[in-house]
Parts: structure tokens; sequence; C-alpha cells
């Protein structure tokens, strides 16, 4: 198997297979592990066949993806997401989109089970990894979500005075890896920081800002009331959250291999339902 890197919409191929996720000017480790091609060895595709996800797309790529050059009558939609920050309770219902196939992974935001799909990275081997006792601050390294990036000083300032481990969220897969490895805690305003944190069986302290970390603790049946709520952008807002955390409140799932286990399985049957459509003629699932 070849892979093939677009240069121009930074896109890559594999198998004749095109994969559309998001490439962030300053990184971002969780919309590269959010594809599938990390995980799945996708065979016979029809013609053209793209693969969009996961990650956030506005109104799920439908607008914004045709104008790249994306067909999104020949495209899967692969467990993308929505991120509102206004304020929203309640995420619209959809019931159809113009792919080939779709499923998201804001499980309130669809009435069928069969277009709900939890984010591909749920199959990282990472995630199978024991826990340490260390806690691991995990921060998203975008200015719009964590504000000035002078604040990193004060950040790593106050992460070496409560003895916890600091990362961004623009690490590499390896560095994050090793460092989940030692961690028992994860304190993060990061989607997939939680994510993998809950999925590994790790305690979790979750700020959030938008819709998509309602989402993501209603798809493990956790109340989003849990949630630390933060002001997207704002470093002082931050640091004042940081410096009244409560580990003794984070969350955990009790069964979470079971959870992984499932999460794994959707993402499965999902790549079979291609099959069945006869988008692809088969697939095999890749060792990292």
């Amino acid at each position: 198997m070849r892979a093939i890197f677009q240069k121009k919409n930074r896109y890559v191929t594999e198998n004749g297979v095109v994969f559309v996720h998001h490439y962030p000017e300053k990184g971002n480790l969780g919309d590269n592990l959010c594809s599938p091609r990390h995980y799945f060895e996708f065979l016979g595709p029809v013609r053209n066949l793209h693969i969009v996800g996961g990650g956030v797309y506005k109104d799920f790529g439908v607008k914004a993806l045709p104008s790249k050059g994306i067909p999104i009558k020949k495209s899967v939609m692969w467990a993308v997401g929505q991120s509102l920050c206004s304020g929203v309770d309640k995420l619209d219902v959809v019931t159809s989109l113009p792919y080939a196939d779709w499923a998201t992974r804001d499980v309130d935001a669809v009435e069928s089970e069969s277009r709900y799909l939890p984010c591909a990275s749920c199959m990282h081997p990472m995630l199978d990894q024991p826990g340490g006792k260390e806690t691991l601050l995990f921060l998203n390294a975008d200015s719009k979500v964590i504000g000035d990036p002078s604040a990193h000083e004060n950040l790593q300032f106050m992460a070496r005075h409560r003895g916890w481990n600091l990362l961004f969220n623009n690490c590499s897969a390896a560095v994050f890896s090793d460092a989940l490895a030692c961690s028992g805690t994860v304190v993060t305003n990061s989607y997939h920081g939680a994510y993998w944190g809950l999925l590994s069986g790790r305690s979790v302290v979750l700020m959030g800002y938008s819709s998509k970390f309602r989402s993501l603790l209603l798809g493990f049946d956790i109340s989003p009331t849990r949630m630390v709520p933060i002001e997207k952008g704002r470093a002082d807002v931050l640091a004042e959250v940081l410096e009244d955390i409560d580990l003794s409140r984070s969350l955990c799932l009790g069964r979470a291999a079971e959870v992984r286990r499932n999460f794994r399985q959707c993402n499965i049957a999902f790549a079979e339902r291609l099959v069945q459509q006869q988008l692809i003629q088969g697939f095999t699932l890749k060792t990292i």
C-alpha cells in the first residue's frame, strides 16, 4: 500500500480513497488521529471515493467541501461533529445529508442509532495502556481556544507548581501516548483529550466551551452538568478555573474497556456497511 499526499489540498490518498480531514496550521493531534485511514485499509473503492472526517465541520461540510472540489455525493462522512458556542442546549436533529453514507459523532444530533458513530480514534492502541499515577494537563494549542499565547508561560508555571505534566494538542502521537501511559488523571479543554482519557479508563476533568463537549459526554451517558464550563479564547478565565480545579470531582468510566470495545465495533460495523453498499469491496484492520 502506498499513500499519496496531495499538496494542493493536503489530503492523503490510499488505495484510491481520498481522506479529508483538517490540518490546522499549529497542528492538532485529534484532527489527525480521527481519520479512519490510520485504522482501516479500504479495498476496491468506487472511483473518486472521498472519506471525510472525523473532526468538526460547520454544517457537516455540506456547504464548504464542494468549494474545495470534494464530491459530496461520492463521499462518506465518518464521525464528523459540530461545535456551536452560542449557548446551545440542544442540537438540531439531522435526518438526511447528501453524502453517499454518513454518521456523526454527535449522539444528540440524530435519532437513529445507525447515524451515530464515535470518533475512529477509539481504535488507537494507546488507549489499551494501563494508567499511571501522574496528572496530565492537556490543552488546545490554538490561540482562538486558549487565548493569548503569552499565557503559555503562566500555564507551564502552574503545572510545575502542582506537579502536573503539561502538553498541548499539537504534540506528536508518540509523545501523547507516553504521557498518557504515566497518567491516572487528565485535565483538559480538548475534545480528544477527554475522549481518550475516558476511553482509556483515566479520571478526567473536562473544561468545555461548546456543544461538542456536551455531545461527547452524552455519548458516554454522562450528564453535561459534570463539565466545567469555560469561555473560549479567554486565557485569564482558563487560569482561574485551573487554580480552583478539584480533582476529586473528575469523571471516570467504570467500564471503560467495554465502552472501548463497543465504540470500536461501531466503527467496524460502519466499514461493513460501506461494503454492503458497494462503496468499497472490502477492508482490513491496520496494526499501528
